[in-house]
């Protein structure tokens, strides 16, 4: 029989740190497992799984980064400082 200690201990760390979250944060957190979970259930076997976690988190990382990309493109109001030699 596998030994689920070290999986057991991985998921009580998430959640003691889902918990740990401030309200607007953990609602977040939560949101993003739940989606985690639904793909994973859907997978049907490990490799599935490692695909969809690389994904997710790609997915993730290009929402991120263009969200950023957006930010550059933000003017600011506030004076540039120049230093004259």
């Amino acid at each position: 029989m596998r030994d689920l200690t070290p999986i057991l201990a991985a998921i009580k760390a998430r959640n003691d740190y889902i918990e740990s979250l401030p309200p607007e944060q953990k609602e977040r957190a939560l949101k993003l497992q739940a989606e985690i979970d639904a793909a994973m259930k859907k997978a049907g076997n490990q490799n599935n799984r490692l695909t969809i976690a690389y994904t997710m988190m790609m997915e993730k990382f290009y929402e991120l980064n263009a969200s950023l990309q957006a930010l550059k493109e933000i003017p600011t109001d506030k004076p540039t400082l120049r230093i004259v030699k």
